[in-house]
């Protein structure tokens, strides 16, 4: 009679065997492709390419920086971290440097446990790790001399806490740097005026100086194009726009007159891509219709000559150099 029940816990344990072997495969599989989906949005994060000068120019992966000079390519950094963004930077007393910025992991939909290195693309082994903590879930990175000293500052979307609010949210820090080439923090911002998805220091206004440039979350459920100056203490409201209906930021372009520019685009229903060029007049963004809107107008934007854009021309039958030339309503 022990026969059957032996065979039978035999074939129960294979059978436990099985599920196990099935669940690490499928375990395995699930982590590839969260793995691989982490790659996607690592590289989602501008830019991917960089020039520094004297014929030298960068290039990023999800994991490889790769330095190209004079015809030749070499990697000056191979991280099993996530790579989310890099930077031209001069510290002081030294020459053109690269600021990366990587991540260890990433659960969810963010990424944890960042740092930031500084690479040197004349001596690559001699990688240095700053000290902004990694506990500050930093997931951009942007720079802009946001006081007209000329050193820029360093800008830092992280997903954090702070002293004075204990709920983790988007915060937005600016880093300065030391006399020995590392960083210290300079403004720990709680928040923004509103939940904000995406930050930048640019500068826009035209002045030589980085302004913040954010696109948050309004009362009535779309976003808005904000920005902020420095006043030696931190941000203070410069400008908003009306509500778009999700805003994503493409480039800034300067002007013919000396401005610039921000080109966003806004996904309105249903999901159609339309262009938005937004120039800041005063405390106020003044918003221009796309391409799509204007492809029988042969009239040029007074403020964005053809040139500066030809090269973005994606949206479907729009001709390279169609402008803009009349301002929009509010929230449209």
């Amino acid at each position: 009679m022990t026969r059957p029940l032996a065979v039978a816990a035999v074939v129960a344990g294979l059978a436990l065997a099985g599920g196990g072997l099935a669940l690490e495969r499928a375990c395995r599989t699930s982590a590839q492709a969260n793995r691989q989906w982490a790659e996607t949005v690592a590289l989602a994060n501008e830019p991917q390419w960089l020039y520094l000068g004297e014929g030298r120019a960068v290039a990023r992966t999800s994991h490889q920086i790769y330095l190209h000079r004079q015809g030749s390519q070499q990697v000056a950094l191979d991280t099993p971290h996530f790579i989310l963004g890099m930077a031209s930077v001069r510290p002081p007393g030294q020459g053109p440097r690269l600021l990366v910025l990587t991540a260890e992991r990433y659960e969810g939909i963010r990424f944890y446990r960042s740092h930031l290195l500084l690479l040197d693309p004349d001596r690559p082994e001699a990688l240095r790790t700053l000290s902004p903590e990694p506990m500050y879930n930093f997931w951009d990175l942007s720079v802009g001399d946001v006081d007209g000293d000329g050193v820029a500052e360093v800008g830092l979307c992280t997903w954090s806490r702070t002293v004075l609010n204990p709920q983790v949210a988007n915060r937005f820090f600016v880093y300065g740097w030391t006399a020995d080439g590392d960083l210290y923090p300079r403004w720990r911002g709680s928040r923004l005026c509103r939940p904000y998805v995406w930050a930048r220091l640019m500068d826009v206004a035209g002045d030589d100086r980085a302004e913040l440039v954010s696109i948050e979350t309004g009362l009535g459920g779309g976003q808005m194009l904000v920005a902020y100056e420095w006043n030696q203490f931190g941000f203070w409201g410069l400008g908003d726009s009306a509500e778009y209906p999700n805003l994503q930021v493409l480039t800034p372009r300067r002007c013919r007159n000396g401005d610039k520019v921000v080109w966003a685009v806004c996904h309105e229903p249903p999901l159609q891509p339309r262009d938005r060029v937004f120039v800041l007049q005063g405390s106020r963004w003044q918003a221009y219709r796309g391409l799509a809107e204007l492809i029988s107008q042969s009239a040029p934007c007074p403020f964005l000559p053809p040139e500066t854009f030809g090269e973005h021309t994606y949206v479907s039958g729009a001709p390279a150099g169609a402008g803009w030339n009349r301002p929009l309503p509010d929230g449209q």
